[in-house]
């Protein structure tokens, strides 16, 4: 909320209206139901919201990480098809069990070249003098390891995690930046995390952020 133009109040309407139901809103949803006149505006405001979201990190107290294939080649309209706007082959997903599964917490990333892809467009575009959001390249290195185990998780579950997310993107973008799709990934973690969570994620987001 720093160095921005949006009033807190304004602020607090995007915040709402993204953290706020089950699917995914587009730039175009969220301008027309908030009291904002420029896409420009509230496509910052999400992407930054969505950069802030990562911080709800669950990584280092995860107890099992996979990865989740897209395979590209493949014909059918799917899970694993071309049909999967710029969703990576492979993403790594880290799990926090829960007792009863009930309450079981995700978290999505980037892995391995197109991690590296990602920072290597942040840096450019920190470092070009044409790109006025320099927020938005925030770069983060750490080289902690996670204690969590590689392991086989169930598959009719990864898949419906896989299904959930194509859906999720492919119902609001013909194609996603590498450069944001973890933000996407954030965002969907989040609201998977609080399904079931009598926490409210309006408080939840304004503990963790710092915009």
């Amino acid at each position: 909320m720093r160095d921005s133009n949006l009033t807190f109040a304004e602020w607090m309407e995007i915040i709402y209206l993204v953290l706020n139901g089950k699917k995914t809103r587009s730039i175009s949803e969220i301008l027309r139901l908030s009291k904002q006149t420029r896409h420009d505006t509230v496509s910052y405001a999400v992407k930054k919201i969505r950069q802030e979201l990562s911080k709800n990190n669950i990584k280092k107290s995860s107890h099992l990480n996979d990865l989740l294939l897209f395979d590209h080649q493949s014909d059918e309209v799917g899970t694993n098809s071309l049909d999967s706007p710029g969703i990576p082959i492979s993403l790594v997903l880290y799990i926090q069990k829960s007792p009863n599964n009930r309450k079981d917490n995700i978290q999505v990333e980037l892995y391995g070249k197109y991690k590296i892809e990602a920072l290597k467009l942040k840096v450019s575009r920190f470092i070009s003098t044409n790109y006025r959001h320099k927020k938005l390249c925030h770069i983060k290195i750490k080289t902690e390891k996670s204690p969590s185990i590689p392991s086989k998780i169930n598959r009719n579950w990864k898949r419906k995690i896989q299904e959930n997310l194509i859906k999720n993107i492919k119902g609001l973008h013909h194609n996603v930046s590498i450069l944001f799709i973890q933000g996407i990934l954030n965002e969907y973690c989040f609201k998977y995390n609080h399904r079931h969570s009598n926490i409210d994620r309006m408080n939840e987001f304004m503990r963790i952020c710092t915009i």
